[in-house]
């Protein structure tokens, strides 16, 4: 059961909905999403425990990957999953010691 479903980005080709959905009180946010049509509920990411956080699912143009905020190696850096529950594609900015989120992809 979860805590709650927050921060929506609609897939670019409207049939898809990325989400955060929060395991535990506080964080343990996991990336999920579901289609539109039969309302089936994919899990693109796993938490491993409390301390976890994902966050602000931003999906590419083409719809293949989603960038999100994690803190999944314990510093908030931005990472490309892939969008059919393929697992983690990159750390996009893990040279960067700082927090780092709110990713966008441009047109």
């Amino acid at each position: 059961m979860s805590d709650g479903d927050f921060e929506p980005a609609w897939s670019p080709n409207s049939q898809e909905i990325a989400f955060t959905r929060q395991k535990y009180f506080g964080r343990a946010n996991q990336l999920h999403k579901v289609n539109v049509a039969t309302r089936t509920i994919t899990k693109l990411t796993e938490s491993p425990d409390v301390g976890y956080d994902e966050f602000t699912p931003a999906w590419s143009s083409d719809g293949t990957s989603i960038a999100i905020g994690s803190a999944r190696d314990g510093d908030y850096d931005i990472w490309l999953v892939n969008a059919q529950g393929e697992g983690y594609i990159a750390n996009l900015t893990n040279s960067n010691p700082n927090t780092d989120g709110y990713p966008a992809f441009g047109k």
